[in-house]
Parts: C-alpha cells; structure tokens; sequence
C-alpha cells in the first residue's frame, strides 16, 4: 500500500481547488507561510482555510533566513499563522544569508526552540542532506527535530539520502514536478513515512480538520430580518401602503 500522499504550496501555485485536491486522495498539506522577519505568503490565509474547508490535515512553514534574527523571525511567523495544525509547523533550511556556519546552526537551533514555545510541539526540520550535512552537520540536538527531507525523484530515487544527525524522515518530498487536480501546473509532492493511521497518530489522534460551519440559525434569522426590513422600506418608496391587495 502507498504511503499517505501530501503536498506543499505556497503563492507560485495560484488559486487552488482544495476540494478536488481532497477528492484526488491527497491527505495531508503543508503551506507556505512566511520568510524571515518581514515576508508573509499572500496565499496563505486562503491556502490554510480552504484545506480546513476541505478536511486535509495541515501545517505551515516558516523559510528561515540566518541574516535575520530567529525571535522576530517566528515572532512574525506566529503572527501570521496564528495556531497549532494538525501536524507540527515546519522550519524550512537551505539558505545561508551569506552567513558562517556557526551562524547558521545557532540561528536554526533558536528558530526551532522559539517555535515549540510558540506552539506547544517540537517543530518538522525541512532540509536536503545537500544543504544541511556541509552547513550544520550532526548536531546533538538534531534526534529531537522529525525531519522533512527533500531528495528528487521518484522512483529514480528508491530512498532518500538523509542528513547527518537522522536516521530516517518523517515526510520525503520526492518532486517538485507533480500533477494532481485542483492545481494549475507543477506542483511539490510528499509521501508520510507511515500509513494512514500512522498519519491520524501524528496528527493528534483525531480526523482531519471539519468544515467551517455554517452560520448559526440565530444569524440566519436576523439576516432574513433585515432582509425583510430592506425590503419593505423598498417598497414604501415605491408607494406601497403596506395593506396589500384588497385591504
């Protein structure tokens, strides 16, 4: 049995069909949310509440930048992300800001603590072992991080090369070039390391998010109220007495 499929997103995607991407049997997604400590993803408010709408677990990811500071980084990422997902949010490695490595891990090590105090669970490490072996390498506190590896492509590759410090992934990005309904062109696409009920686990025990719910019958009346209250001003202006026919 194939592993739960997923995807990641972010604005280069455009405006997404998140009920044909549920009905293509796409499980989980994991949005684009900001970079650094100044820029927010234009589609991910949009992204976050149509996967809710459509019952796909979710979570968010921050593309960390060393130049800039890691407490105004997540700061700016909770921000803008506002709550926990279903799965743990993700701290997205491969970028060096032209800064040494010491900087680099140091600057990691401070983004993933500042975002499990932010959140409450331990944050997903996106990364490829290109990036992250040469940079920061097998660091002690690597086991406490799943890792979300990125390594191309499927079914060329078998199994991904995986970073110093791990010793397998959580979520394997294995292209960049998927197609699935509801997506205007190439799109990223995952598989979790585990089946379905291993996925439901890791996202709390319970099902993927509910749709929003309707508005409460309370709301519904008073819209019909004002509605009716719209319309018969309306009509007075028309020079309607308000007797009607006959009376």
């Amino acid at each position: 049995m194939a592993p739960p499929p997923g995807i990641d997103v972010s604005r280069w995607q455009g405006t997404i069909d998140w009920q044909a991407v549920k009905q293509a049997g796409i499980t989980f997604a994991v949005m684009r949310a900001t970079i650094g400590d100044f820029f927010t993803d234009d589609k991910f408010a949009e992204n976050w509440q149509g996967a809710k709408d459509a019952g796909i677990f979710r979570c968010a990811y921050h593309v960390l930048r060393p130049d800039n500071d890691a407490v105004a980084q997540i700061a700016h990422f909770g921000d803008v992300v506002g709550e926990a997902g279903e799965l743990p949010h993700v701290l997205d490695v491969e970028l060096t800001g032209n800064q040494p490595d010491r900087v680099i891990q140091q600057r990691t090590f401070d983004s993933l603590q500042e975002m499990e105090a932010r959140f409450g669970r331990a944050p997903l490490i996106y990364t490829a072992d290109w990036f992250w072996t040469p940079h920061i390498g097998d660091q002690p506190w690597v086991e406490n991080y799943d890792l979300w590896v990125a390594h191309y492509y499927w079914p060329q590759v078998q199994n991904p090369r995986i970073p110093a410090g791990w010793m397998g992934w959580r979520i394997w990005q294995h292209t960049n070039r998927g197609r699935i309904s509801g997506v205007q062109g190439n799109i990223d696409l995952n598989w979790y390391g585990g089946t379905m009920d291993d996925l439901i686990a890791y996202a709390g025990g319970g099902s993927p998010p509910p749709p929003s719910p309707p508005p409460e019958l309370e709301q519904r009346v008073g819209n019909l109220e004002r509605w009716a209250a719209e319309l018969d001003a309306w009509a007075r202006d028309q020079g309607y007495d308000g007797i009607g026919p006959g009376g």
